[in-house]
C-alpha cells in the first residue's frame, strides 16, 4: 500500500543504510471535526542477516514521506539487510536488500 524503498550505501568503515516510506503519517489533529483518523507508522526496525540491529518506535511528529538510517559496522558483502515497519492502522510494508 506505501511503497518502501532502501537504499544501501558503502562507507570507509561500514555500510550506511536509508529507508524512504512513502506514508502520509496524519496525526489525526482534525479527526473530532469530520478530518482523517490519525495514520502513521509506529515502528521501524532494521535486521542484519535476521537479527535486530536497530528498533526505531516513532510517533505522529514525524514528517510525512520519513527517511530513517542507520549504520552498520560488521556488515560484509553478501549479507543481508531488511527492514520493515507498521503502522497504528495496521498497514505494514518492508524492503531487503544485499551488501555488495
Amino acid at each position: 500500500m506505501y511503497p518502501t524503498r532502501l537504499k544501501i550505501l558503502p562507507r570507509d568503515t561500514g555500510i550506511e543504510a536509508h529507508c524512504e516510506v512513502l506514508h502520509p503519517m496524519y496525526s489525526g489533529k482534525h479527526s473530532e471535526e469530520g478530518g482523517p483518523s490519525a495514520n502513521y507508522i509506529t515502528q521501524l526496525v532494521f535486521r542484519l542477516n535476521g537479527s535486530i540491529h536497530a528498533e526505531f518506535f516513532l510517533g505522529k511528529f514525524v514528517s510525512k514521506h520519513p527517511v530513517i538510517g542507520t549504520f552498520f559496522e560488521n556488515a560484509t558483502s553478501g549479507d543481508q539487510i531488511e527492514v520493515s515497519w507498521q503502522d497504528i492502522s495496521g498497514n505494514q510494508g518492508q524492503a531487503s536488500g544485499t551488501v555488495e
